[in-house]
């Protein structure tokens, strides 16, 4: 079995209770509801009658937000609006005019004895009929005041009291509270004290001599506030500024009368506020223009003092016309700053990289000319190189042979360089000469010749006495080292050139040449334009001879060919000789053969003497050829030479150009930016001036603009809200309502009937709450409790009749239920609490057999009525006997109590009593155990413990009394069921 307290042990009350609590409390219930019916409706018709005057205003005025006065947070509902309206309305001046306009400090009531015993109640009375009727007259009678007051002064905090005595129909005297008398008055005049004045103003021709009156003369805020009070403001619904205004009086006329006044007074109000504030707004008006007039005035005084000042120095009068001015030249020269910035680095990447095209403006004219000289002349330069390189196929050049003596010419142009550059720097720095042995010893140059000239111009100036004297040797002495110093630098610039000239000739394997020397590249063209012609002729000579040889070989040659071929003299004789043989030759007619013979015999003589001299001839044309070759040859390595001379003089000025143009580039940079500096320095203090004069301009728009928008404005919010104003006005005057309010009795007696229902109706539940509600087949449901039935008395153990149908279904239905169980045991126990019940013990048992169940019956009432006195139970749980004795009824055993006992939950608690349940489990199905113990009391709550199951009668207990069996609910049943059965008490 689970834990009780992880259960809930909560109880459910139903309606059924609570009809219960009701049929048994109607009386009292419905007897509190008709008192408190009787003195609700007591209540409504003992209350003052009021009329309920209503009046609409037109509210068309705008308030700071934009919306009228009144109906600003109309939009908010009905209540947000009167509490608006009414702070609009209580404003002391608003409600000083009211309440001075009508006298409404003053209370003016006639002393006359009156019956007030009811009270209202008949005037309401009278009032919900005509209400219920709908009656379309006054039902009560008017009561006009005879007298009233007015032009009422009054300021204290409390409230003073007056009586009235009309002597005659004209005068009167006032009395105070104390019954003193102040004076004698007459009506229509005004009666002033110390601190009150009011005016007694009669109303009707009703006589007053004889008369008294009560008056009273009340504070300003009580006046206010109950005016207040009984004032409220609704908003249309279907338009807003319609505004509903309702004032609640004790007499209709007054009331209308003092609601009309109101609506007039505060349309009086608001035009007054609309001219005061148009008034502000105007003044306002001419104040800002007085302001931005001073305060543009000073601008300007100002401004015109430091234009004065500037026109003098810049000669500007507008600083926007000078910013233009150095902005465009700023503009002008940074963009000259970026050309020249990129002509220097395009200059410098032609320094740095041989280029050969160069485009930039003031530039290219003479850079591109150089380079356009420089591609030309290594083109030649080439040509010749390779032709010089095939001058020599079989490799005899003649650079093999003057390797070594060039290598030594280079070397001792290096040293001469070295030497002539520091005796340059000695001279230039005014330091002692060093050691110079090659140039001194070398004859070729004129350093020694120089060094003593500047030795003997040293001694003469040393020598001199006068000042005049030395200065003039001085000024010779500086002129021979300045053109030593020339001397030196042309020599340099020499000896650079032949180590130029030297490496040129090593690194294209050119031997130096001995010819040519001294000429330029436009003779040496001419010179080569000439030698080859020459070869050419010389060639051409060669071949014809070559021919000529060739031809002699043959037999059948004709030697006179060779007469059209132009020759020297002795070829040209020999050739005439062989001529004349082969002419005779052909004469065989007059020859004989001797001499034929013979003549053949000279031909071929003389053809030998023309192939001799031929030969001869030929070798000599050929040494000429040579000759020119070499000649070319030689020509040609001058030629290149001297166009890598003029490379490097061209590649050398070139660099200058650069060097020199760079040069220019950066001081005509630094001179620009000097200029752009000083004109920063001249720009500084436009932009004060520029922004001082953008102010000003800005000031005259500001002021002009503010001016007219606020004209505007103010003209245009004024004729806005003076339409609007005159169109707020009392659009329904308030009319005297028929009748009053209606005292709504009927709706206050039911409202007082139900409440006192309610109320003893509660009190009722929570006194049977506290001290328990009974338990019945509907709460025992709702609490989740499970209820086999009720019991009739017939299904007692003791009558004689058979069960009744309804008892044998309750039977029934609570066997299903224990049966439905989940125990997994061979018998189950069950105990059968009787409580003030019938027992029906023996009946239960009986139906248990019949379904085949075998079953024993346990009585454990221990009662002197007990059956089996003597022995049984008792004396086994005592330990008198092994084991109780088991009695068979027929169908069912039984084990009877054997004695009385007060210890019997002690007893049943036992080891004993355990053991003996446990066998008797084993032996039978069912083990019911009958206690007459109450189902609230402190036996039951032991014994539930000790059982399976369990079932409880029930008789009069409440569901407090259940609260131990709340934890076995049905649906929390697993293990332990409890069923409840009703029963009535045994007799």
């Amino acid at each position: 079995m689970p834990p009780i307290d992880k259960y809930p042990s909560e109880s459910v009350i139903t309606i059924t209770d609570l009809l219960h609590i009701l049929k048994i409390h109607k009386v009292a219930i419905i007897s509190v509801a008709l008192f408190c019916c009787i003195f609700a409706a007591c209540f409504a018709l003992s209350r003052p009658v009021i009329y309920n005057i209503s009046g609409t205003f037109k509210d068309k005025g705008k308030s700071k937000s934009g919306l009228s006065t009144l109906s600003q947070l109309l939009i908010s509902g009905a209540n947000e609006t009167e509490g608006e309206a009414l702070a609009t309305i209580k404003s002391r001046k608003l409600m000083e005019k009211l309440i001075y306009r009508r006298g409404l400090q003053g209370l003016l009531i006639k002393m006359e004895p009156r019956f007030d015993l009811l009270g209202s109640i008949p005037e309401n009375i009278l009032v919900e009929y005509a209400h219920f009727i709908s009656l379309k007259k006054p039902i009560l009678p008017d009561h006009p005041p005879s007298l009233w007051l007015q032009d009422v002064a009054y300021n204290d905090e409390i409230s003073k009291v007056f009586t009235l005595h009309f002597i005659n129909e004209e005068f009167f005297e006032v009395y105070d509270e104390n019954n003193r008398k102040i004076g004698k008055h007459e009506w229509g005049r005004k009666v002033t004290g110390k601190d009150y004045a009011f005016t007694v103003m009669k109303k009707s021709s009703e006589p007053l001599a004889g008369t008294q009156w009560y008056l009273e003369l009340m504070p300003l805020h009580r006046v206010s506030e109950d005016l207040l009070a009984a004032l409220s403001i609704q908003a249309d619904q279907n338009d807003r500024n319609l505004l509903h205004i309702k004032l609640q009086h004790s007499n209709r006329h007054v009331g209308t009368e003092i609601l009309n006044s109101m609506m007039l007074i505060y349309q009086e109000h608001i035009r007054q506020e609309q001219k005061r504030i148009s008034q502000e707004q105007i003044a306002y008006l001419e104040k800002r223009q007085q302001e931005m007039g001073a305060k543009l005035r000073q601008m300007m005084v100002s401004h015109a003092k430091n234009m004065s000042s500037d026109i003098s120095t810049s000669g500007f009068f507008n600083s926007l016309k000078a910013i233009e001015f150095y902005s465009a030249n700023q503009t002008h020269y940074q963009q000259k700053l970026y050309d020249i910035e990129l002509a220097i680095r395009r200059l410098s990447h032609a320094q740095q990289e041989n280029c050969a095209f160069y485009d930039l403006q003031g530039d290219p004219g003479v850079i591109n000319q150089s380079l356009a000289e420089i591609r030309a002349l290594k083109q030649q330069s080439d040509a010749l190189d390779i032709a010089l390189k095939n001058a020599y196929p079989s490799g005899n050049h003649h650079f093999h042979d003057s390797f070594t003596e060039q290598l030594l010419d280079l070397e001792q142009a290096k040293r001469l360089s070295i030497e002539a550059t520091c005796l340059l720097r000695s001279l230039e720095s005014g330091q002692s000469q060093p050691t110079i042995d090659l140039l001194v010893n070398d004859s070729k140059f004129a350093v020694q010749a120089w060094q003593d000239k500047l030795l003997v111009a040293q001694n003469d100036m040393d020598s001199c006495f006068s000042e005049e004297e030395r200065t003039d040797k001085a000024l010779a002495l500086k002129t021979a080292k300045e053109n030593f110093v020339s001397y030196l630098k042309n020599l340099i610039h020499l000896f650079d050139v032949q180590e130029k000239v030297i490496q040129e000739r090593l690194a294209f394997q050119q031997s130096p040449q001995n010819e040519f020397q001294g000429i330029d590249i436009a003779t040496s063209k001419e010179l080569y334009i000439s030698y080859t012609r020459m070869l050419n002729e010389v060639q051409g000579l060669i071949r014809q001879l070559d021919f000529m040889i060739e031809q002699l070989k043959n037999p059948n040659f004709e030697v006179t060919s060779m007469s059209g071929i132009q020759n020297d003299f002795v070829t040209n004789e020999m050739i005439s000789k062989a001529s004349q043989i082969v002419q005779a030759i052909k004469d065989q007619n007059n020859r004989s053969a001797k001499e034929m013979e013979r003549l053949k015999e000279q031909l071929d003589v003389q053809k030998d003497f023309l192939r001799q001299h031929l030969n001869q001839a030929a070798m000599l044309h050929k040494l000429k050829e040579q000759l020119i070759k070499e000649k070319i040859v030689s020509l040609q390595s001058v030629t290149l030479g001297l166009l890598r001379q003029q490379i490097s003089i061209l590649d050398k000025h070139m660099q200058e150009y650069m060097a020199i143009r760079l040069n220019d580039l950066k001081q005509e940079t630094n001179l620009i930016v000097q200029h752009q500096e000083q004109l920063r320095k001249e720009m500084k203090d436009l932009p004060n001036k520029w922004v001082e004069e953008r102010l000003i301009d800005q000031q005259l728009l500001i002021n002009q603009k503010m001016v007219e928008e606020i004209t505007s404005l103010v003209e245009s919010k004024n004729l806005t809200s003076n339409l609007e104003i005159l169109q707020s006005y009392p659009q329904d005057f308030a009319v005297p309502p028929l009748h009053p309010k209606s005292p709504r009795s009927l709706l206050y007696a039911a409202f007082g009937a139900f409440t006192g229902a309610f109320i003893t109706f509660t009190f009722f539940i929570i006194k049977s709450t506290v001290s328990g509600i009974r338990v019945s087949p509907s709460n025992l449901k709702a609490n989740d409790l499970h209820l086999s039935g009720h019991l009739t008395p017939k299904a007692s153990n003791d009558s004689n009749e058979n069960l009744m149908d309804q008892d044998l279904d309750v039977l029934r239905r609570m066997i299903a239920y224990m049966t439905n169980s989940s125990q997994s045991q061979i018998g189950q126990s069950l105990l059968l609490l009787n409580g003030a019940g019938i027992d029906y013990s023996y009946h239960l048992a009986k139906l248990l057999t019949k379904l085949g169940q075998k079953v024993v019956l346990i009585p454990i009432c221990f009662k002197a009525t007990s059956q089996g006195y003597g022995t049984g139970l008792i004396q086994y749980l005592q330990g008198e006997i092994e084991e109780p004795m088991i009695t068979s009824q027929g169908s069912y055993d039984c084990i009877y109590e054997g004695g009385v006992s007060r210890f019997a939950v002690e007893l049943i608690g036992s080891h004993r009593f355990k053991n003996l349940l446990e066998q008797l489990v084993q032996r039978y199905d069912w083990v019911l155990v009958v206690s007459d113990a109450m189902p609230a009391s402190g036996q039951s709550d032991l014994l539930i413990k000790i059982f399976d199951h369990v079932a409880v009668n029930l008789t009069n207990e409440s569901l407090s009394d259940l609260k131990t069996y709340m934890p076995y609910k049905e649906h929390l049943a697993d293990k332990k069921r409890v069923t409840f059965i009703f029963s009535p008490a045994e007799s």
